[in-house]
């Protein structure tokens, strides 16, 4: 086992590219909610399963540090709109309560609906 963390080989593309990738993986979450759960609650599991390892503890002690997992984590839940929860009882997920009361209470409400209908039917 070695206790060097994976590299990630990345090429710079185009902001356009990574909104456009980040957007359709968004528009599957909100077209396929259901089935983006049950994926996300697989993962889940598999990765508590994992973590009950010793190699698994030994990849979550050093992940768990890790300033690029906190990165992703965060470009994750605004990607999924916090509507990937572990809690399956939950009919409305907070995140999207707050994004709800955020948009409401905004002045440019009416370019943030503008927008959000662009970007969802691609003519941006």
């Amino acid at each position: 086992m070695s206790d060097e963390l994976p590299r990630i080989g990345w090429r710079p593309t185009p902001d356009d590219d990574i909104t456009q990738a980040l957007g359709a993986a968004q528009r599957a979450l909100l077209s396929h909610p259901a089935a983006a759960r049950a994926g996300f609650s697989a993962l889940v599991a598999e990765g508590r399963a994992f973590a009950e390892t010793p190699e698994g503890a030994h990849w979550q002690a050093r992940l768990g540090a890790s300033e690029l997992v906190q990165r992703a984590h965060l470009v994750f839940d605004n990607v999924s709109l916090w509507l990937l929860e572990e809690d399956e009882q939950r009919l409305l997920p907070s995140g999207l309560i707050d994004a709800l009361a955020s948009a409401s209470g905004s002045a440019d409400r009416e370019l943030l609906l503008d927008r959000l209908f662009r970007e969802l039917d691609g003519s941006r």
